[in-house]
């Protein structure tokens, strides 16, 4: 049976630099386990560079600008965001967080690798919905209503559209597929 992910599984073999990384990804599986593991390694890193590292759902890192407060210079601060940004990239890269965490979380999201956007307007026609006929494409015609999307202008320069309901909150069937299509 053909790996849903065996190209993206290719293109990570070749962007990690180490041999962790490719230990991981050389079966074409990235275990709860092997996925653990470089992100320990990752925020370690961080932390042994005087980070103070929260781990959030899904991968996210967050950090904390320990001894800087709303009041600080704003250089100060600046100074410190490009600390951490810098630290941030060099322990991910030190670990292959980017290509692992990206394809591991991909993974657990659509362990079938189908189109997501079908696959959210497949639960919207599912669940009752949206009628029978509603596709990736009337999906994507229906969110950009609630989005600010970018557009290029004759000149080059881009200027911002916003949907006739932007700022709104999405449908909750809308979300819901979002959140987890297959369901």
């Amino acid at each position: 049976m053909r790996n849903p992910f065996a190209a993206e599984f290719a293109q990570a073999r070749n962007e990690v630099t180490t041999e962790t990384g490719r230990k991981i990804l050389e079966d074409d599986v990235i275990s709860a386990t092997e996925y653990q593991q470089v992100e320990d390694a990752s925020v370690q890193c961080m932390r042994d560079q005087g980070l103070v590292v929260k781990v959030e759902d899904e991968g996210a890192v967050t950090t904390e600008l320990v001894g800087l407060t709303e009041h600080s210079p704003q250089e100060e601060l600046d100074a410190m965001n490009a600390q951490i940004d810098a630290v941030h990239r060099e322990c991910r890269a030190k670990f292959d967080m980017g290509p692992i965490s990206l394809l591991y979380w991909e993974l657990r999201r659509n362990p079938e690798n189908v189109d997501f956007n079908q696959a959210i307007a497949d639960c919207m026609v599912r669940g009752g919905h949206r009628d029978e006929g509603y596709d990736k494409e009337a999906y994507s015609q229906e969110l950009a209503r609630y989005a600010i999307t970018l557009k290029a202008a004759a000149d080059g320069t881009e200027y911002e559209v916003e949907g006739d309901l932007s700022g709104q909150e999405l449908p909750p069937e809308m979300a819901a597929c979002q959140q987890d299509p297959h369901d």
